[in-house]
């Protein structure tokens, strides 16, 4: 079932990037929009006896005219700290940001592999009206990520957890208005992804 869901998901993002970039050739555009995404305010907690590492994933834009649309990233992580199939096993919890909390957006987490899960904030497929937030040049929330801790797991650093995170440039679509149809998406040139300072515990 998980599979076959991921599945679909992808199925769907790589027809929205090929649209995407059909219209940026058929619109012409020539102005260099870039999203940066960056990860912030990495933390170990605790609830319940139970141990996680969080963080936020934030994103702007380098022009104050972008609204966004899609942006996907994966991250491969230490099984010894964190098990297997994070999404499979509940073991992710993806929250969206104030600003992108309403019903255009959906988070989304899946497994690639048992150590590898892909994780993005996406409008829901089956809408036919949107209400996209608009990028500046001032950093905003996407996402808070919550990730468990196996229980038996000894204390590390972060960047021991987090073996690689990378987002692509070629998920990262905008729109040029806040509710135009997902048929005029255009990709952003370059995604630039800043990781976060690693917190020891």
């Amino acid at each position: 079932m998980h599979k076959a869901r991921f599945t679909d998901f992808m199925n769907k993002q790589y027809a929205l990037v090929e649209k995407a970039k059909a219209n940026k050739k058929r619109m012409g555009i020539k102005t260099n929009r870039n999203l940066t995404i960056s990860i912030k305010n990495q933390k170990i907690s605790n609830d319940n006896d139970k141990r996680y590492i969080e963080f936020d994933v934030y994103a702007q834009a380098n022009s104050n005219d972008t609204y966004y649309s899609n942006a996907i990233s994966r991250i491969t992580f230490n099984p010894s700290i964190f098990g297997v199939n994070l999404a499979s096993y509940g073991r992710i919890t993806l929250t969206k940001g104030k600003a992108f909390d309403n019903k255009t957006y959906t988070v989304n987490a899946y497994d690639l592999s048992p150590a590898v899960v892909y994780i993005s904030l996406s409008e829901a497929y089956s809408l036919s009206s949107w209400n996209r937030t608009k990028l500046t040049t001032t950093p905003q929330i996407l996402f808070h990520v919550k990730i468990e801790i196996l229980y038996n797991a000894e204390n590390g650093y972060l960047n021991t957890a987090f073996t690689q995170i990378d987002f692509t440039d070629d998920f990262s679509l905008y729109s040029l208005s806040a509710n135009g149809n997902t048929e005029n998406l255009i990709p952003y040139n370059n995604t630039i992804f800043i990781a976060g300072k690693s917190d020891k515990k």
